[in-house]
């Protein structure tokens, strides 16, 4: 049997035993989910990492790159670990990202169906994370798919616009 061509992950021509995608829901585990839940459900130093469908997850179902791995990591992290520092580390990589793609390194080409599937997978790791904010949400959906100089302009400009946010807030709580 063959997966039905609604399905997320995209992989009509896989039976359902042989779809890698972690989060098919025809899939049959190849692994204990005991050894999945256990990585998952375990977090060293903190708690800036939850829901059902965790960072690293999206990370390894997207195949994206280890520059938008690391900047989606601080992005999804600051409001809960290290704010406004966080944000700064995911621009510095951005603008490496930057500097890879105007250099003609970039690895991060992928075909119209890899599109679709990583936007789609993207939809469903915003829905599965509620607590992200607007800023959060809105930078997701543009990297996954940045292929231009203004993805690259509109991610800056979420970010900076973000840092000022709470460099104002910090600066309006010590006149208080």
């Amino acid at each position: 049997m063959s997966h039905d061509r609604g399905c997320i992950c995209g992989r009509e021509r896989y039976e359902y035993d042989d779809c890698d995608w972690i989060h098919c829901t025809k899939r049959k585990p190849k692994v204990s989910t005991s050894i999945i839940s256990s990585a998952n459900n375990r977090q060293v130093a903190g708690s800036h990492y939850s829901g059902k469908f965790q960072h690293w997850d999206w990370v390894i179902d997207t195949g994206v790159n280890y520059l938008i791995g690391n900047a989606t990591k601080y992005v999804s992290r600051y409001p809960k670990k290290n704010g406004l520092q966080d944000l700064e580390k995911a621009l510095h990589y951005v603008q490496k990202l930057e500097e890879v793609f105007c250099g003609g390194r970039d690895n991060n080409f992928v075909t119209e169906h890899e599109d679709r599937r990583r936007r789609a997978l993207t939809e469903l790791f915003i829905k599965e994370n509620p607590d992200l904010n607007d800023m959060q949400r809105e930078f997701f959906r543009v990297i996954v798919c940045c292929n231009s100089m203004e993805h690259f302009t509109q991610m800056r400009k979420l970010i900076s616009d973000e840092m000022n946010g709470l460099r104002r807030d910090a600066r309006d709580a010590s006149r208080s």
